[in-house]
């Protein structure tokens, strides 16, 4: 079985801010992030069963929030949680 999903540009731009805005780069940013991109997939399609996914920052904002803060080498607080959700709204 196949499934398609697709991650927003947007959701690449905030992962990665200082990418390059083009094709280039954005695929740089996908490679840079696939884990966190293939927990959040995992994450959508066990809540729904679907043909095809769009991942945008609503996946992301709560669930990985953490593990986004530690790979910036940034300390998971509460602080710096509600820092990163503010920087994705």
């Amino acid at each position: 079985m196949e499934l398609s999903f697709f991650v927003s540009e947007e959701v690449l731009k905030r992962m990665q801010p200082d990418m390059p805005r083009d094709e280039a780069g954005l695929l740089s940013a996908f490679d840079n992030n696939r884990p966190l991109i293939h927990a959040a997939a995992s994450t959508a399609f066990t809540r729904t069963r679907k043909g095809s996914y769009e991942l945008t920052v609503s996946d992301f904002r709560v669930s990985y929030r953490a593990s986004l803060l530690r790979r910036r080498g940034e300390p998971v607080t509460n602080t710096s949680c509600r820092r990163f959700v503010a920087g994705l709204r």
